[in-house]
């Protein structure tokens, strides 16, 4: 089982003339990264899609698969539910030609919902902190109630 941590960079964090919050966002496992170190992203954005994807895989039963996006690049990590407390994750490279998986691994899925739900608490209280009135932040607040309500209930 590997521990797969979601790395964000605070000092990389810039708000755009649109109100998104971009940033330095990426997987870590086994001192691999994915997509890559320092990759920029919608970390806000991204952040919340994760998190959903996380609470739905948490409910949905073994064998549900569900794709963690990022906003820019070809890359996305595909998870799958292969039992109650692991998820299978491949790390992929999307292409014309098709698919190119560049690791997996398998976590537990409460762990790896601590980290991302730990990064996103980490990002809200840092655009909080610089009073920034970013879009989508208030979507980000309720992700991270309604995975940490349901972490809370069901001990996960």
């Amino acid at each position: 089982m590997t521990d797969i941590k979601v790395n964000v960079a605070m000092e990389s964090l810039e708000l755009t003339s649109r109100k998104a919050v971009t940033g330095e966002i990426y997987f870590e496992s086994n001192g691999t990264y994915f997509p890559e170190l320092h990759w920029n992203d919608f970390i806000i954005v991204v952040l919340n899609w994760w998190l959903r994807v996380i609470h739905k895989i948490y409910i949905s039963n073994v064998g549900i698969t569900d794709e963690f996006l990022f906003m820019d690049g070809p890359f996305l990590v595909r998870g799958c539910k292969v039992s109650q407390e692991t998820i299978h994750m491949d790390f992929i490279k999307s292409q014309l030609k098709g698919e190119t998986i560049l690791f997996s691994s398998n976590c537990r899925i409460g762990s790896f919902s601590d980290s991302v739900l730990a990064t996103a608490k980490k990002i809200v209280a840092e655009v909080d902190n610089r009073k920034w009135d970013a879009n989508e932040l208030d979507k980000l607040r309720i992700s991270i109630r309604v995975l940490s309500e349901r972490k809370d209930r069901d001990f996960l």
